[in-house]
């Protein structure tokens, strides 16, 4: 799966990124790559299945959210 969101990442970036720097639109330029370039970064943590600060919360917040909203008592 990481190999085809490298390769429709480079794609998407080729078609949306060419036009914009011929028309010198620098900042849609720069916001494009970034959300690429996160968007790669994000499926190789997944792919990697590295913890995220996401992770951590739920961990330390998940039994208490249990506790709190368990509707068995």
């Amino acid at each position: 799966m990481f190999p085809a969101l490298i390769f429709i990442s480079i794609s998407i970036g080729l078609i949306e990124g060419i036009p914009l720097a011929q028309k010198k639109m620098w900042k849609e330029f720069t916001t494009l790559f970034l959300l690429l370039i996160i968007s790669i970064f994000l499926g190789l943590v997944k792919l990697l299945e590295i913890s995220t600060p996401f992770d951590v919360l739920e961990r330390i917040f998940g039994p208490i959210g249990k506790f709190m909203f368990d509707s068995s008592k």
